[in-house]
């Protein structure tokens, strides 16, 4: 709730006629840290003593990681789809940095939490079992999302190299 009313008066308060840039930032921030706050409880609300699979180090982390992952990915789709003026190449590399590092991490995160689950059974099965294809169901999220990376990454040279330049609006041509 904190992170929903931190955005809406944010935008409520960007449309006055002279709003203070200094309160804009340090509100940015408060969103931006808010949101993370959100992420990491959202993971640990599936961190939960009842299904096993969820009760791990990595659940938590997956959750983070897979926002990591996604949001700049979001952000620049949804810039792009705007016609956004504020978006640079070089805004987009940082964006593009910050996802494939998260999924970097996200991969590793997933290869462990997979190692863990895949030793779980109980008196009549184990997870091995139930879940055979558990592996390749990690190899295609990686290529899924290495191909919105190289997408990305196309989209991101459309972009002008600096704000001053003159400003191309993107289409997903």
């Amino acid at each position: 709730m904190v992170f929903l009313a931190f955005t809406g008066l944010y935008w409520l308060y960007s449309f006055s006629e002279k709003p203070n840039r200094l309160l804009l930032r340090v509100w940015y921030i408060a969103i931006a840290l808010s949101a993370m706050v959100f992420i990491l409880s959202v993971g640990f609300a599936y961190s939960s003593r009842t299904i096993l699979s969820w009760n791990m180090w990595q659940a938590p982390v997956a959750v983070m990681c897979n926002a990591f992952v996604g949001g700049p990915l979001l952000t620049m789709t949804s810039y792009a789809c705007a016609g956004c003026r504020f978006l640079s190449r070089r805004k987009g590399m940082q964006l593009l940095a910050i996802s494939v590092v998260a999924l970097l991490v996200n991969a590793i995160v997933y290869a462990l939490q997979i190692c863990d689950v895949l030793a779980m059974s109980n008196s009549l099965v184990s997870v091995a079992e139930l879940v055979p294809a558990y592996w390749l169901a990690f190899a295609a999220f990686v290529v899924l999302v290495v191909a919105a990376h190289v997408l990305a990454w196309k989209m991101i040279q459309k972009l002008p190299r600096d704000p001053e330049e003159e400003v191309q609006v993107v289409t997903s041509r």
